[in-house]
């Protein structure tokens, strides 16, 4: 299940994928304890800030959660840089 929606002025996302192979092939690039490149075509402007939810099935369920802010947005590839504000607690061993 897929679903983006903005709440106030935060915008949030939660997506769900087979295997973190999947979310990083699909979605998500160039993670790190900072920050993440994710595609999109419909990027959010630059200070947005995002509530992201990236639950992972690949044997046991892993979730990478927290609130980040748009940093920098692209054409090519099509998508935003966020800069993580705020990981949860159970998500820092993913990162």
């Amino acid at each position: 299940m897929s679903e983006d929606r903005r709440r106030g002025d935060r915008v949030e996302i939660n997506r769900e994928f087979r295997t973190f192979e999947a979310l990083v092939e699909e979605f998500v690039s160039d993670v790190s304890e900072q920050g993440a490149f994710i595609r999109t075509k419909q990027p959010r402007p630059v200070g947005d800030e995002i509530r992201f939810r990236l639950a992972v099935m690949d044997g046991e369920l892993e979730t990478l959660e927290g609130v980040g802010v748009v940093r920098r947005v692209q054409d090519d590839p099509p998508g935003m840089a966020i800069e993580f504000r705020e990981i949860a607690a159970h998500s820092r061993h993913v990162l």
